[in-house]
Protein backbone atom coordinates (compact mmCIF):
# COMPACT_ATOMS: atom_id res chain seq x y z
CA UNK A 1 0.00 0.00 0.00
CA UNK A 2 3.27 2.21 0.67
CA UNK A 3 4.31 1.44 -2.48
CA UNK A 4 1.65 2.19 -4.00
CA UNK A 5 0.89 5.22 -2.86
CA UNK A 6 4.64 6.51 -3.03
CA UNK A 7 4.26 5.77 -6.81
CA UNK A 8 0.76 7.87 -6.88
CA UNK A 9 2.68 10.82 -5.43
CA UNK A 10 4.84 10.68 -7.52
CA UNK A 11 3.03 10.43 -10.80
CA UNK A 12 1.55 13.54 -9.20
CA UNK A 13 4.34 15.26 -9.03
CA UNK A 14 5.56 14.88 -13.04
CA UNK A 15 2.27 16.01 -13.99
CA UNK A 16 1.85 18.90 -11.64
CA UNK A 17 5.84 19.59 -13.10
CA UNK A 18 4.51 19.28 -16.81
CA UNK A 19 1.43 21.67 -16.08
CA UNK A 20 3.63 24.03 -14.97
CA UNK A 21 6.67 23.84 -17.74
CA UNK A 22 3.81 24.23 -19.92
CA UNK A 23 2.00 27.05 -18.35
CA UNK A 24 5.01 28.58 -18.05
CA UNK A 25 6.03 27.93 -22.59
CA UNK A 26 2.13 29.00 -22.66
CA UNK A 27 2.77 32.43 -21.19
CA UNK A 28 5.96 33.24 -23.06
CA UNK A 29 4.47 32.43 -26.56
CA UNK A 30 1.74 34.71 -25.25
CA UNK A 31 3.48 37.49 -23.52
CA UNK A 32 5.39 39.40 -26.03
CA UNK A 33 7.25 42.32 -24.94
CA UNK A 34 7.58 45.36 -26.96
CA UNK A 35 10.32 45.99 -28.98
CA UNK A 36 12.02 49.19 -30.09
CA UNK A 37 14.01 48.54 -33.50
CA UNK A 38 17.31 50.61 -34.93
CA UNK A 39 17.09 51.56 -38.63
CA UNK A 40 20.65 51.40 -40.28
CA UNK A 41 19.95 50.64 -43.98
CA UNK A 42 22.32 49.32 -46.20
CA UNK A 43 22.59 50.30 -49.66
CA UNK A 44 24.63 49.62 -52.48
CA UNK A 45 25.35 51.67 -55.58
CA UNK A 46 23.90 51.41 -58.26
CA UNK A 47 24.82 50.76 -61.55
CA UNK A 48 23.87 53.66 -63.52
CA UNK A 49 27.55 55.01 -63.99
CA UNK A 50 29.19 58.54 -62.96
CA UNK A 51 26.25 61.18 -62.33
CA UNK A 52 26.81 64.72 -63.81
CA UNK A 53 28.50 66.90 -61.26
CA UNK A 54 25.92 68.27 -59.67
CA UNK A 55 25.07 69.15 -55.73
CA UNK A 56 21.96 67.85 -54.32
CA UNK A 57 20.28 70.02 -51.37
CA UNK A 58 18.74 66.46 -49.80
CA UNK A 59 16.82 65.99 -46.68
CA UNK A 60 14.55 62.75 -45.37
CA UNK A 61 11.50 63.04 -43.07
CA UNK A 62 9.57 60.43 -41.47
CA UNK A 63 5.65 60.97 -42.97
CA UNK A 64 4.40 57.80 -41.18
CA UNK A 65 2.95 59.93 -38.41
CA UNK A 66 3.77 57.07 -35.72
CA UNK A 67 6.66 54.94 -34.59
CA UNK A 68 5.04 52.00 -34.56
CA UNK A 69 5.93 49.62 -37.56
CA UNK A 70 3.65 46.88 -35.89
CA UNK A 71 2.81 44.15 -33.03
CA UNK A 72 4.91 41.14 -32.56
CA UNK A 73 1.07 38.77 -32.13
CA UNK A 74 0.36 37.26 -29.06
CA UNK A 75 -2.52 37.84 -26.76
CA UNK A 76 -1.47 41.56 -25.67
CA UNK A 77 -1.89 44.37 -27.94
CA UNK A 78 1.24 45.83 -26.40
CA UNK A 79 3.77 43.54 -28.05
CA UNK A 80 4.51 46.82 -30.47
CA UNK A 81 7.43 46.71 -32.53
CA UNK A 82 8.46 50.42 -33.02
CA UNK A 83 11.77 52.65 -34.56
CA UNK A 84 13.48 54.44 -32.82
CA UNK A 85 13.99 58.61 -32.99
CA UNK A 86 16.75 58.35 -35.47
CA UNK A 87 15.29 57.09 -38.28
CA UNK A 88 15.03 59.92 -40.91
CA UNK A 89 19.14 60.78 -39.97
CA UNK A 90 19.99 57.17 -40.34
CA UNK A 91 18.04 57.14 -44.47
CA UNK A 92 19.50 60.49 -44.69
CA UNK A 93 23.04 59.41 -44.16
CA UNK A 94 23.14 55.56 -46.28
CA UNK A 95 21.33 58.17 -48.81
CA UNK A 96 24.23 60.57 -48.77
CA UNK A 97 27.06 58.19 -48.72
CA UNK A 98 25.19 56.06 -52.41
CA UNK A 99 24.87 59.44 -53.93
CA UNK A 100 28.19 60.86 -53.57
CA UNK A 101 29.75 57.67 -54.13
CA UNK A 102 28.14 58.27 -57.99
CA UNK A 103 29.87 61.92 -57.75
CA UNK A 104 26.83 63.99 -56.42
CA UNK A 105 28.01 66.51 -53.83
CA UNK A 106 25.20 66.43 -51.05
CA UNK A 107 24.21 69.13 -48.63
CA UNK A 108 21.53 70.43 -46.70
CA UNK A 109 18.61 71.72 -47.45
CA UNK A 110 18.49 75.40 -47.33
CA UNK A 111 22.03 75.82 -48.98
CA UNK A 112 22.86 76.26 -52.56
CA UNK A 113 22.09 73.66 -55.11
CA UNK A 114 21.41 72.62 -58.26
CA UNK A 115 18.87 69.93 -57.16
CA UNK A 116 16.99 69.49 -54.14
CA UNK A 117 15.97 66.03 -53.33
CA UNK A 118 12.98 65.21 -50.80
CA UNK A 119 12.70 61.76 -49.30
CA UNK A 120 9.52 60.92 -47.81
CA UNK A 121 9.29 57.40 -45.47
CA UNK A 122 5.66 56.94 -45.84
CA UNK A 123 4.84 53.35 -44.79
CA UNK A 124 7.07 50.89 -42.44
CA UNK A 125 5.15 47.36 -41.06
CA UNK A 126 5.08 44.55 -39.95
CA UNK A 127 1.86 41.95 -39.41
CA UNK A 128 2.46 38.55 -37.91
CA UNK A 129 -0.18 35.34 -38.89
CA UNK A 130 -0.61 32.61 -36.93
CA UNK A 131 -0.68 29.23 -38.47
CA UNK A 132 -0.93 25.90 -37.13
CA UNK A 133 2.74 25.26 -35.70
CA UNK A 134 4.07 28.84 -37.53
CA UNK A 135 4.27 32.29 -37.59
CA UNK A 136 3.89 34.08 -41.12
CA UNK A 137 5.64 37.14 -40.92
CA UNK A 138 5.09 40.23 -43.42
CA UNK A 139 7.27 43.38 -43.81
CA UNK A 140 6.36 46.19 -45.72
CA UNK A 141 8.32 49.97 -46.91
CA UNK A 142 7.28 51.95 -49.02
CA UNK A 143 9.21 55.75 -49.50
CA UNK A 144 8.17 58.40 -51.68
CA UNK A 145 10.83 60.98 -53.56
CA UNK A 146 10.87 64.52 -55.46
CA UNK A 147 13.92 66.31 -57.07
CA UNK A 148 13.38 69.84 -58.57
CA UNK A 149 16.06 70.82 -60.51
CA UNK A 150 15.11 74.32 -62.01
CA UNK A 151 11.28 74.37 -63.35
CA UNK A 152 12.20 70.52 -63.79
CA UNK A 153 10.11 68.38 -61.37
CA UNK A 154 10.45 64.40 -60.92
CA UNK A 155 8.24 62.49 -57.97
CA UNK A 156 8.70 58.51 -57.81
CA UNK A 157 7.44 55.97 -55.14
CA UNK A 158 9.36 52.84 -54.18
CA UNK A 159 7.92 49.92 -52.52
CA UNK A 160 8.67 46.26 -51.03
CA UNK A 161 7.25 43.69 -49.42
CA UNK A 162 8.71 40.52 -47.90
CA UNK A 163 7.39 37.42 -45.72
CA UNK A 164 8.88 34.78 -43.84
CA UNK A 165 7.83 31.92 -41.94
CA UNK A 166 9.48 31.12 -38.69
CA UNK A 167 8.35 28.44 -35.83
CA UNK A 168 9.23 30.86 -32.92
CA UNK A 169 8.62 34.68 -31.98
CA UNK A 170 11.88 36.48 -33.30
CA UNK A 171 14.44 38.44 -31.42
CA UNK A 172 14.71 41.81 -31.23
CA UNK A 173 17.81 41.56 -33.24
CA UNK A 174 16.21 39.64 -35.68
CA UNK A 175 12.95 41.72 -36.31
CA UNK A 176 15.25 44.82 -36.79
CA UNK A 177 17.52 43.06 -39.21
CA UNK A 178 14.09 42.19 -41.06
CA UNK A 179 12.63 45.26 -41.02
CA UNK A 180 15.93 47.20 -42.16
CA UNK A 181 16.28 44.64 -45.11
CA UNK A 182 12.48 45.69 -46.61
CA UNK A 183 13.66 49.27 -46.22
CA UNK A 184 16.68 48.47 -47.73
CA UNK A 185 15.45 47.43 -50.78
CA UNK A 186 12.74 50.22 -51.32
CA UNK A 187 15.19 52.40 -51.01
CA UNK A 188 17.41 50.50 -53.21
CA UNK A 189 14.60 50.77 -55.73
CA UNK A 190 15.23 54.39 -55.34
CA UNK A 191 18.29 55.24 -55.68
CA UNK A 192 18.61 52.62 -58.87
CA UNK A 193 15.89 55.02 -60.84
CA UNK A 194 17.68 56.44 -63.41
CA UNK A 195 14.78 59.04 -63.94
CA UNK A 196 14.57 60.52 -60.38
CA UNK A 197 17.32 63.20 -60.60
CA UNK A 198 18.06 63.35 -64.71
CA UNK A 199 20.53 60.82 -65.18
Amino acid sequence: MRARNSIVKQDARRLHLAALVWTLLCAGACALSPQTVRIHPELETPALGPAKPATIALQVSDARGAALVGRRGGVYRTATITTDPGMADAVRSELARILSARGFRVVGAGETDEIRLTVEIVELGYSVTQQKVTRLIETTAAVRARSVSGETVRTGEYADRRTKEVVKAPSAADNEALINDVLSSALQRLVSDPDLLGG
